[in-house]
């Protein structure tokens, strides 16, 4: 009797306890358990330190020109590499830093260092602005940043693929077609930016 008992509170327990595990993970790649609410792990001090991106910009008249970018930052070096149909590929680099601080009142700064490799002249961004969850559903997934650089992370609308303690990582994914005077403008960005908790 007593063993049924036992086994009853243990069941009653996971009951209660699977659905709690289960609502802490709202991102993609979140961990599965978390003690602070979505609100307490984004408002951190954030550095960037790895992005993967690829722009593809297509532009179509009498022919059809594409250009795609591919890019790259591993927390120093960022490396751009494009390629126009018909033409060699360039490659644009630099180096630099990006940092965020995301604050609980729903002000937000950054700072953005950047030096090209072609001038090597220091750039430096400083901006002060507010961010905010564009979602209105409890699962907080898509955040708007409205503060960035002008070469490693800008501001924008972004879906957060993952956020845990020390880890931030932030998607920016979408399509455009678009028709003027018989030309057809179109292309898309695909980027996935990695933070880690300063």
């Amino acid at each position: 009797m007593k063993r049924f008992k036992r086994l009853s509170v243990v069941i009653i327990a996971l009951m209660i306890f699977l659905p709690l595990i289960n609502s802490c993970k709202k991102g993609e790649n979140d961990p599965t358990l978390s003690f602070k609410s979505r609100d307490g792990r984004i408002t951190e001090k954030w550095k960037l330190n790895k992005i993967e991106g690829t722009i593809v910009t297509s532009v179509t008249s009498l022919v059809q020109t594409t250009r795609t970018q591919n890019i790259t930052y591993d927390g120093n070096t960022y490396t751009e590499a494009s390629t126009t149909t018909g033409f060699p590929t360039e490659t644009k680099t630099g180096t630099g830093t990006f940092e965020m601080n995301i604050e609980k009142n729903g002000l937000m700064s950054t700072v953005e260092s950047y030096t090209p490799t072609v001038s090597s002249f220091l750039q430096t961004i400083k901006e002060n602005n507010t961010w905010f969850w564009a979602n209105n559903d409890k699962k907080k997934t898509t955040i708007v940043l409205n503060a960035g650089g002008e070469n490693l992370f800008k501001s924008g609308t972004y879906t957060i693929n993952r956020l845990a303690g020390k880890e931030l990582i932030l998607k920016l994914k979408y399509d455009y077609n678009n028709t003027i005077d018989n030309t057809i403008n179109s292309g898309s960005r695909d980027f996935t930016y990695t933070f880690e908790k300063k």
